[in-house]
């Protein structure tokens, strides 16, 4: 198609395209060549992407606005790159894009961190949003790195994200928000249709570069009103932000489950609740669903600890009979073993949690974190999920 028939075609196709801001590019009527596949501007804080149509379907689930040439992700991507991840990550970073903090769901940070970025055209041109609703904020977190000198991930690892429409760490863009995977599949399908891959420019430009500022909770036994009222007044400087809680060693786990069930209350796009402090639970671990307790309403049956001190541990394994083939449910059978050592249960532990990467763990009420500090520091297991009952 000849350079004068693209445009007709792209003019038919969007209804004022001036005014929606749709860049194309001109192409050498010889070979088709296109250059600058990124172009940035230090002064004005923006970075333009040649992108290519991936044609994926009006009815295509979209799991990216963009992804890198090496994707091989189109059918559910709107845009690929012309240029490599890391390319962008460089381009960005040149034009005054402060690197943010990805999500990393092993050391319990699940929300984005970054400057906030505007696009354009603007998403409400290029995608349909199924539920209706607006979208959220976009930020630079500069995606997960590698090695010492913090390669991309993206660059390397499909599926070589530039914007990645849900939560995944290794996407260069995100949306301000926790987005999981399965929870956003299906919401967003491409609100235009251009010829299998025609070009465009995407821009992106930094709109804030101090987008957020560390914060903490830091609960004790009986601060958790002063604690939570000096966030408070964080809170009113406008700001994100990116919250860490911490529950001293003398608290009891239903003085931490009453400070992790106020913090609950705050965790949002402006106050992210993320991580846990070193050594400790992350603060949801002492916010399990009640429903948990029945083995039967479990996805999965990950081990259990029944900790009644440092030296009376049981350590409980739950096997799934399926051998009854009348029946949708396994037949569950646990069984427990004892221990008079907490350090021999948390070997026991740490080599159970594998296959899971999940532990439930029941204690008494009254019980300190000191010792399960102690204990969790004995299996020497990291990203695993816990989940504390009282009992």
């Amino acid at each position: 198609m000849t350079t004068g028939r693209k445009a007709l075609f792209a003019a038919a196709t969007f209804a004022g395209a001036a005014a929606l801001s749709f860049i194309f590019f001109k192409s050498s009527a010889s070979t088709g060549d296109m250059t600058g596949a990124i172009e940035l501007d230090p002064d004005g804080h923006s970075v333009t992407i040649a992108v290519r149509y991936s044609d994926c379907g009006m009815d295509a689930p979209m799991e990216f606005l963009l992804v890198g040439p090496e994707s091989g992700h189109e059918y559910e991507a709107l845009f690929v790159s012309e240029a490599a991840p890391r390319d962008i990550v460089e381009a960005f970073e040149k034009a005054g894009f402060p690197a943010g903090i990805p999500i990393d769901a092993k050391s319990g940070r699940v929300w984005p961190v970054g400057a906030s970025v505007r696009i354009e055209p603007s998403l409400a041109d290029l995608l349909a949003d199924t539920r209706g609703e607006s979208f959220p904020p976009v930020v630079f977190t500069g995606g997960a790195r590698s090695g010492n000198d913090r390669f991309p991930v993206a660059e390397t690892n499909s599926p070589n994200a530039v914007f990645a429409l849900y939560n995944l760490p290794q996407s260069i863009l995100q949306f301000d928000d926790s987005l999981d995977q399965s929870a956003t599949y299906g919401r967003f399908k491409p609100k235009i249709k251009l010829e299998d891959g025609q070009r465009m420019r995407l821009k992106f430009t930094l709109e804030d570069a101090s987008y957020s500022r560390r914060a903490s909770l830091d609960f004790k036994p009986g601060n958790a009103v002063e604690v939570l009222g000096k966030l408070k007044s964080q809170m009113q400087e406008g700001r994100t932000l990116d919250t860490t809680c911490s529950f001293s060693p003398e608290m009891t786990i239903e003085e931490a489950a009453a400070a992790a069930a106020a913090a609950a209350v705050l965790d949002s796009p402006s106050v992210k609740m993320n991580g846990a402090a070193e050594g400790e639970f992350y603060f949801r671990a002492f916010l399990p669903l009640e429903k948990w307790r029945d083995r039967r309403e479990r996805l999965m049956q990950p081990p259990e600890v029944h900790w009644r001190g440092i030296t009376d541990v049981a350590i409980v394994e739950i096997e799934e009979d399926w051998s009854d083939p009348a029946s949708l449910e396994p037949r569950l059978i646990p069984k427990e073993t004892k221990y008079g050592d907490y350090a021999e249960a948390a070997k026991k532990l740490a080599a159970l949690a594998v296959r899971t990467s999940t532990i439930i763990l029941y204690a008494p009420r009254g019980t300190q974190l000191a010792p399960l500090y102690d204990f969790k520091k004995a299996t020497g297991l990291k990203g695993v999920n816990w989940y504390i009952f009282t009992e």
